[in-house]
C-alpha cells in the first residue's frame, strides 16, 4: 500500500500500524430477514422525483432518480450493531464501542458515482490530468472533495450518507468483519482492494460495478475508492446519535468521516467498520462519493 498518511491526516491517526489480515474460518454471523431489511410483500411504494425500476435480486426495490439518471436502492432500515467487537483482527479503537442504531429507511446509490455522471451534472472534470484516475461513465468520480459533494448534493437535491447508513448499507445484515463474512480468501470477489490491484501491477481505479454485490444489491461498498460521508470527525463512537443521523460538530473537529477503504489499501483496511477522515477541501485518487436520498414519511414530498 502506498503511504497515505502525509495526504490522509486521520487516516495516519486512526489506522497507522499495518492491521493483521483476517484469518480464514472465523465464523460468520447468522442473519435473519428481519435484520436483513427484506421489505414485505406487494409493490414497492412510489417515492416522488423517483421512477420505480422494480426489484433487484435481493428483493429490495430500486428506482431511478428523474434529476440525474443514477439508480437507487431502497434499504428498508431497521435496527443494526456499529463498530467492530473485540475480537475482530485488525481493527482499531476508533471503531469502539460497538453500540445499537435504529436507522431509517433511504435511498442509497447502487454503485459509486461515476466521473461521466459528476461531468454531465457539475460540469466539472476534478481528476483531469491526475495519476491512477479514469474517465467516462464506467470508471468512479475521483479528486472530488467533500465540499463539492455538497455542492453536488445541493444541485441534485440528493444528499451524503450519514456514517451510520454508510456502515448500516454496507453491512447488509453482517456482523463479520466483510459484507459476506470474515474469510478475506474471498474478498477480491467483491472489492478491488492492494491485492488485485497495487499488488499486481494494476495500478488504478476499476469500473463500478465489476465485483459481486453485497445482500442489499449494493456494489463497491468495500475497496475501489473510499465515500464521503455528512458527518464530522469523532475520534470513538462514545456520545454517538443512535438514531442514524448524522453526527455534526465543526467546532470540536471539522474534518469529515470517509469509509469503504479504496483500491490501494489493503484487506484490514477495507472492512464494514473501518472509519477514517480528512479535511472537507481534501482530494485524492482513492477518494469519491455514493448519493444517498431521505424517503417522505406520509404525507411528504420527497426531499433530503
Amino acid at each position: 500500500m502506498r503511504n497515505l498518511e502525509a495526504r490522509a491526516p486521520c487516516f495516519a491517526a486512526g489506522a497507522r500500524r499495518r492491521p493483521a489480515l483476517l484469518g480464514v474460518g472465523l465464523a460468520v454471523a447468522v442473519v435473519l430477514a428481519t435484520s436483513l431489511g427484506l421489505p414485505a410483500a406487494g409493490d414497492p411504494p412510489a417515492v416522488p422525483g423517483f421512477e420505480l425500476l422494480g426489484k433487484n435480486a435481493a428483493g429490495l426495490a430500486e428506482y431511478r432518480h428523474l434529476g440525474t439518471g443514477l439508480v437507487f436502492v431502497r434499504l428498508e432500515g431497521g435496527s443494526f450493531e456499529m463498530g467492530s467487537p473485540l475480537g475482530e483482527l485488525g481493527r482499531f479503537a476508533t471503531e469502539d464501542p460497538v453500540h445499537t442504531v435504529a436507522v431509517r429507511p433511504f435511498l442509497l446509490s447502487k454503485t459509486e458515482l461515476t466521473a461521466g455522471a459528476w461531468e454531465r451534472i457539475m460540469g466539472t472534470r476534478p481528476w483531469w490530468g491526475q495519476n491512477y484516475s479514469r474517465v467516462g461513465d464506467t470508471f468512479p468520480a475521483t479528486h472530488i472533495s467533500w465540499n463539492d459533494c455538497r455542492a453536488f448534493a445541493e444541485k441534485t437535491g440528493l444528499r451524503l450518507p450519514t456514517e451510520a447508513e454508510w456502515e448500516y448499507a454496507c453491512r447488509a445484515g453482517s456482523r463479520a468483519a466483510y459484507c459476506f463474512g470474515s474469510d478475506v480468501a474471498q474478498l477480491g470477489e467483491y472489492a478491488w482492494y492492494e491485492d488485485n490491484t497495487w499488488n499486481r501491477g494494476v495500478r488504478a481505479i476499476q469500473a463500478v460495478g465489476g465485483r459481486k454485490a453485497n445482500a442489499y444489491g449494493l456494489k463497491d461498498m468495500h475497496g475501489n475508492v473510499s465515500e464521503w460521508c455528512e458527518d464530522t470527525w469523532h475520534a470513538d463512537y462514545v456520545g454517538a446519535p443512535a438514531d442514524g443521523r448524522a453526527w455534526v460538530d465543526v467546532d470540536l473537529d471539522p474534518r469529515r468521516v470517509y469509509r469503504g477503504g479504496s483500491w490501494v489499501f489493503e484487506a484490514g483496511t477495507v472492512r464494514s467498520a473501518v472509519r477514517m477522515c480528512a479535511a472537507a477541501t481534501f482530494q485524492t485518487d482513492h477518494l469519491g462519493f455514493r448519493p444517498a436520498a431521505s424517503l417522505p414519511a406520509a404525507g411528504e414530498g420527497a426531499g433530503r
